[in-house]
Parts: structure tokens; C-alpha cells; sequence
């Protein structure tokens, strides 16, 4: 008996395992825009980000780096409001893993969350 009952378990496990997810969205993943002008290569970032707004993405997964960081706290946040504006100018709702370069001094994470909110989160979109 307890065989029998094994191998109809068997078959919806190994069903839901090899079931593809099918799913109608799209999404980037983009990180270190670093360079030369207060921090941010504005020479490309905002060409990377205007090809990707053709593609139409439902949300951006920017892994850190955003900036060249800066161990005073005004220049610092000055960086990181400009990175800001220029992502919230394309539209697309972007989600931010901080990198090294975010974390340069004992007020970085400080400033980070006063612009990004809380630094530790996870999100829902469609079924991922």
C-alpha cells in the first residue's frame, strides 16, 4: 500500500519541478555606472539607460556600485542624489543592492537609507 501511494507523489513532485514558469515581464540587472563626474560615468549611464527603456523593462536590479563614494558626508549624498535623478528620469522602478562603494565612511549608510529607504528587502512581482 504505501508503495502505491509513493509513486503519485512521486509523479506531482517531479511535475511541479519540471513544470516551466511562465513569465510575460521583463527586468535588468545593471551595476557599477562609477566614473569621472561626481562619482557616475553620466557619459554612459544615461545611454544604458535609454536603450533599455526601448526594451521596456517593468524594473531595473542595480547591484551596487552606483557611485564612487566619498568619505565626506555632502559629497556623498550630493553623488548619490545625483545617480538618483538621473535613474528616476527613464521612469523605470529601480530596486538597489548596496556595494562597496556606497559604504565609504560611519554616515554612508546613514545617508543611504535616508534616500533608499531601508537597505535589507525583498519584493514580489507577477509570480516571481
Amino acid at each position: 500500500m504505501r508503495v502505491g501511494l509513493l509513486y503519485p507523489a512521486l509523479f506531482l513532485f517531479i511535475v511541479f519541478i519540471v513544470t516551466p514558469c511562465f513569465a510575460d515581464f521583463r527586468f535588468a540587472v545593471m551595476g557599477d555606472s562609477r566614473g569621472n563626474d561626481d562619482g557616475i560615468n553620466t557619459e554612459i549611464l544615461p545611454k544604458l539607460l535609454e536603450q533599455l527603456k526601448s526594451d521596456k523593462p517593468e524594473f531595473i536590479v542595480f547591484v551596487g556600485d552606483m557611485i564612487t563614494g566619498s568619505k565626506y558626508s555632502d559629497e556623498h549624498r550630493k553623488r548619490l542624489l545625483k545617480w538618483k535623478t538621473i535613474i528616476e528620469g527613464y521612469g523605470m522602478p529601480t530596486y538597489v543592492v548596496i556595494g562597496n562603494h556606497e559604504i565609504t565612511s560611519e554616515t554612508s549608510e546613514t545617508i543611504l537609507k535616508s534616500m533608499f529607504g531601508d537597505l535589507t528587502y525583498s519584493f514580489n512581482h507577477e509570480n516571481a
